[in-house]
């Protein structure tokens, strides 16, 4: 028999990392396709504010039972059943005909998606040592860091290709969808205009006369659009490099005709759309209205790749895993006071919750500090893109490459998170080595949020929500140690409980945080999240991982 331990555990982890790549995916993709959904629909935002707010009533109210669930039935079995759910509800949204449809597949996909976190908290818990789980919680978490940061861009993609083939190279007439607001950018003199349509106007001249009128405006408007986009006298380097947020492709075009290059038919079309998309991407971006249904039903299809991999690699304790020899369950169990968690708990939920969860103190600010995180982190995941297209008219692909920057950069926050939690146990003890980092954390991202308003360019408030989000993915893997320290063989449940009040705040801030940007501003809106960091980082400061949440009776 070998002496050397194997490494079946970094499998485990890894597994439960794609996951969590899937979990993120699912879940930051509506933030890109809201404006999409609103319009497809016929939703106000403050209808879409509840359909998104649906997701996190059931997927908090979903953490206590389904972490009981998979503490009681092992993380094999419910995990792999949590992926299959949530995965169908993903491909039914993009089914969704109404409202209706679309808040119950919303409520079930946030159902199927609560035991995932517990699920793999417990899962760490069996198959990591003490002095590793922050390690491993933040790698799990840098899984759906990275599904969180790929969604953005994957999906805009994505909506763009699904957009319905054309044979023509131009402008057809049903992609001015809002022919009169184009009509009215290029002909009204009393209002301000930005360069690339001073540019068309005074590139068009008398052809302006009558624009609009007639029966057949939105022809007259393409023919007339066509006509400039084919004419390469009309690209001069000036106009359009004031459009910052012009996509690199056009950009790319732009170049090749100036070189006297020629673009196919295919490159074309793309062209068109992406240019006029830069100069009106409220009306341009219309045209990919139903492209969003598509990429959802694709998601959904992914789900069963992954729980086949979950299944295959994971088992419920190292000691049944196959692949696992006796050296690896020896180091894994070295600093647990039971081995392998041969003692499955087996208090009644009920128990749990009433005689031990509501009496820990530790817990309830864990929670509160929770609830304070997620009304400015749901920001970023829900507002945040709808935010650069009304501010400053941000096109699709940009847009989401904009929100895709904060969620790589929290892969640091995430994986510094890890590290400095267990190297600050040794130095500081189990209470301020599990404080410190939130403590930190909180007070930055606070700070990040108020600076938000004093900012007047998209990409510096996207390098402010990169802050927050390096912040929030910093003190992340504490909060997951910290419920492992006080958890013990109820880990599901006592992470469930927290997570569930977490979401609970979740639930409630997208539907507070449209309310308070309609009826004050957008800047009320940035110093509500610093108040709610504030809140978190008071709440963290004062947790105690050195008392157990539950003491079960040998």
């Amino acid at each position: 028999m070998s002496s050397t331990a194997s490494r079946v555990r970094y499998g485990v982890i890894l597994a439960s990392m794609l996951m969590a790549v899937l979990l993120y995916l699912d879940r930051f993709c509506i933030g890109i396709a809201e404006p999409l959904i609103r319009q497809d629909l016929g939703l106000t935002k403050t209808q879409m504010g509840w359909f998104i707010s649906a997701f996190f009533w059931t997927y908090a109210l979903g953490q206590v039972p389904s972490g009981w669930f998979a503490d009681r039935y092992g993380p094999r079995i419910t995990l792999t059943l949590y992926i299959l759910i949530w995965s169908f509800f993903t491909a039914m949204m993009g089914l969704a005909t109404g409202l209706v449809m679309l808040l119950v597949t919303r409520a079930a996909y946030g159902l199927g998606q609560a035991g995932a976190y517990p699920t793999s908290a417990n899962i760490v818990s069996r198959w990591i040592p003490v002095s590793s789980r922050g390690t491993a919680s933040s790698m799990i978490s840098l899984g759906g860091r990275f599904g969180g940061a790929i969604a953005p861009v994957l999906t805009a993609l994505l909506i763009i290709r699904f957009v319905s083939p054309d044979q023509s190279p131009l402008l057809e007439p049903k992609m001015i969808l809002d022919v009169p607001e184009v009509v009215s950018s290029l002909t009204e003199e009393d209002q301000e205009l930005s360069l690339p349509i001073r540019h068309i106007r005074s590139t068009l001249g008398e052809s302006l006369e009558g624009l609009g009128e007639g029966p057949e405006p939105a022809e007259r408007v393409s023919d007339l659009l066509n006509q400039l986009i084919q004419d390469e006298t009309f690209y001069q380097p000036e106009p359009f490099i004031a459009l910052s947020s012009m996509d690199r492709y056009a950009t790319a075009c732009i170049k090749r005709i100036r070189d006297g290059e020629s673009l196919s038919a295919s490159e074309l079309q793309r062209f068109n759309q992406f240019l006029l998309e830069a100069i009106y991407p409220v009306v341009i971006e219309k045209t990919y209205i139903s492209s969003w249904r598509p990429v959802l039903i694709l998601y959904g299809s992914l789900g069963l790749v992954v729980a086949a991999v979950f299944w295959w690699m994971v088992r419920d304790f190292p000691r049944v895993h196959p692949w696992c020899n006796e050296q690896e369950r020896a180091l894994i169990n070295r600093d647990q006071s039971r081995s392998d968690h041969e003692k499955v708990g087996n208090i009644p939920l009920v128990d749990i919750v009433r005689n031990h969860i509501v009496r820990s103190r530790s817990l309830w600010l864990s929670s509160v500090a929770q609830i304070g995180i997620n009304i400015g982190w749901i920001f970023i995941v829900t507002w945040f893109p709808t935010y650069l297209l009304e501010q400053y008219q941000v096109p699709i692909v940009e847009r989401g490459i904009m929100v895709m920057v904060p969620m790589f950069v929290g892969w640091f926050g995430m994986a510094a998170g890890g590290q400095v939690t267990d190297r600050l146990v040794p130095l500081v003890g189990l209470k301020w080595g599990r404080r410190i980092p939130w403590i930190l954390s909180a007070s930055v991202a606070a700070t990040a949020f108020a600076m938000c308003p004093w900012t007047d360019h998209p990409w510096e408030v996207t390098m402010l929500m990169a802050v927050v989000a390096f912040c929030v993915d910093f003190g992340n893997p504490s909060t997951w140690a910290f419920n492992q320290d006080v958890g013990g063989n109820y880990v599901g449940c006592v992470l469930g409980w927290a997570n569930m009040w977490g979401n609970l705040g979740a639930a409630v801030s997208p539907i507070l945080l449209v309310y308070v940007a309609d009826t004050y501003s957008w800047v009320h809106m940035f110093y509500l999240c610093a108040a709610a960091f504030c809140v978190s980082g008071v709440c963290n400061g004062m947790i105690d991982a050195t008392v157990p949440v539950i003491r079960e009776q040998e």
